[in-house]
């Protein structure tokens, strides 16, 4: 991956932990689900 835009690095980090937090939610959501 090469990273070639001029947004700070720290946005871009910031961006991505956002984005794994949604996933992560998701995928305990799904698992409490089949739980129950």
């Amino acid at each position: 991956m090469t990273v070639s835009y001029d947004e700070s690095p720290d946005i871009n980090k910031q961006k991505d932990r956002e984005k794994q937090e949604k996933y992560r939610r998701c995928f305990v959501e799904k698992q409490s689900k089949k739980q129950e």
